[in-house]
């Protein structure tokens, strides 16, 4: 009679031991994880991971810059050449200056006489105004 109340309080304390020190591993478990999940050297290897994907971002992005800036000064490049004086002296067309280096725009600007030169796709043309029509 003794014999078995005490046997089964030995089962009930051993059951209430097991319960309880499996209650505890899983809260040592938990604990163990959310000490992982806060570690300094997991915090830092996030940062670093962000680091290094913002590094990699930016110099994608600098790339892209510079070749926009790039295909724009070659579209301003171009442009320049045909729209530059040099090209429309080569096609044809001359710049003619008084000895000051002042632009002769109008013919009522020269007087018989005086000297102009005249710049060409190639080279100039010094020379002196006979007459004038306006």
């Amino acid at each position: 009679d003794h014999r078995q109340a005490l046997d089964l309080l030995d089962a009930t304390l051993r059951a209430s031991v097991r319960e309880r020190l499996q209650a505890e591993r899983q809260t040592l478990a938990h604990a163990a994880l959310v000490l992982r999940e806060r570690s300094p050297a997991r915090w830092a290897a996030q940062k670093r991971e962000r680091l290094t994907r913002s590094t990699e971002l930016l110099h994608r992005l600098v790339r892209r810059s510079v070749e926009i800036e790039r295909s724009r000064l070659d579209h301003a490049r171009k442009v320049l050449r045909v729209l530059a004086p040099t090209a429309t002296l080569r096609r044809g067309f001359s710049i003619t200056q008084t000895e000051r280096g002042e632009l002769v725009t109008d013919a009522a600007q020269v007087r018989p006489g005086q000297k102009l030169i005249t710049t060409l796709g190639t080279g100039r043309i010094h020379s002196t105004a006979e007459t004038r029509r306006h």
